[in-house]
């Protein structure tokens, strides 16, 4: 089967002449349509939508190519565009040629989604500073209901002298793409696993049979490219390809895929606990974001481990580092076991 990730992305990187303007001139002019839009928008569908001094909102499609093994979407997707919105609200505050990056990103998730319908993150900038800016968000979904609540720190640069005559790295030009329809519209690779697996099998056990080939993998890690490489017990490691598809507008690995992989990590070490019969429910995640992430083909790896498990809820941990071993992401979330149907 061919994967998305194998393709030459769609899309394209600000133009550099850009960062001449203040943040909130920017996005507007980024919103009128008459630039490219980024690979991770052609990816998924997210996309911003409205910007205004110290606010900003993305929405993605919630498309079952963002399900999880268990049929849901997978709660870690809503990060994309939770960053993306707390990032573009601190934005609209800073002046011209002054650019910005996420050091820290967090959500707590209130309730699990089937596919349909959108995400829409809505983000307010409460504070911006010369050297830090904070900024919060909420999720909801299209009728309306509260599905997770963030928010984010930014370290703030001081202005250019000069504005940078040429893209960042990977983005000398935009790839002509493989002219299909964006990937969150064409069928679905992947698939969800029957609910006679669930009652019958340890979470370890499904982690286990997905690693060996019996199991398929979600459709979410067919879109992304997450590849599970490793299942012990409290522990598993990921691999996720940094192509072009996951890039923003600055020509990085977007933060929020970043923290995708990192929770997909430490989510998977807390199944390998889970007894048959039960489940655990992602609660929260904490981010720091530690160093960019260029689109060089090579592969960012997540080891998730969990350090804590009680009769109730378990927290761990993930570490993401890069091919040359640097750490790019620290990460903590909790989860919740439960009972399944």
């Amino acid at each position: 089967m061919f994967r998305v990730q194998e393709e030459a992305a769609s899309g394209a990187f600000l133009e550099p002449s850009l960062v001449r303007l203040s943040g909130l001139e920017l996005l507007r002019t980024y919103l009128t349509g008459n630039y490219e839009r980024a690979p991770i928008a052609h990816l998924t569908g997210m996309h911003p939508t409205q910007v205004e001094v110290g606010a900003a909102t993305s929405v993605m499609p919630l498309s079952d190519w963002l399900r999880s093994s268990r049929g849901s979407i997978s709660e870690g997707v809503l990060m994309i565009p939770g960053d993306s919105a707390l990032g573009s609200a601190v934005h609209t505050t800073l002046p011209e040629a002054t650019l910005y990056t996420t050091a820290e990103l967090s959500l707590t998730w209130l309730r699990t989604v089937g596919p349909g319908g959108e995400a829409i993150a809505a983000s307010r900038a409460i504070f911006t500073g010369a050297t830090m800016a904070l900024s919060q968000v909420q999720v909801t979904d299209h009728q309306g209901q509260l599905l997770a609540y963030g928010a984010s720190r930014c370290t703030v640069f001081p202005p250019l002298p000069e504005v940078p005559s040429a893209p960042p790295p990977g983005s000398a030009s935009p790839e002509a793409g493989s002219g299909e329809p964006d990937p969150y519209l064409r069928p679905v690779q992947g698939a969800v696993l029957g609910r006679d697996i669930w009652p019958v099998s340890s979470g370890r056990e499904v982690l286990d049979a997905q690693l060996r080939g019996d199991l398929p993998q979600p459709p979410v890690h067919e879109l992304f490219g997450l590849s599970l490489n490793e299942v012990d017990e409290g522990v598993c490691v990921f691999s996720l390809p940094c192509t072009r598809w996951l890039c923003g507008p600055v020509g990085y690995v977007q933060g929020g895929v970043i923290a995708l992989l990192a929770h997909t990590a430490l989510q998977a070490a807390v199944q390998t606990t889970v007894a048959t019969g039960t489940g655990c429910v992602p609660l929260d995640v904490k981010v720091n974001l530690l160093r960019p992430v260029p689109p060089d083909g090579r592969d960012l790896v997540a080891r998730g481990q969990v350090v804590h498990r009680g009769r109730s809820y378990a927290i761990a941990n993930a570490e993401v580092t890069n091919a040359d071993g640097k750490r790019v992401a620290l990460v903590t979330g909790s989860s919740e076991y439960r009972q399944t149907l």
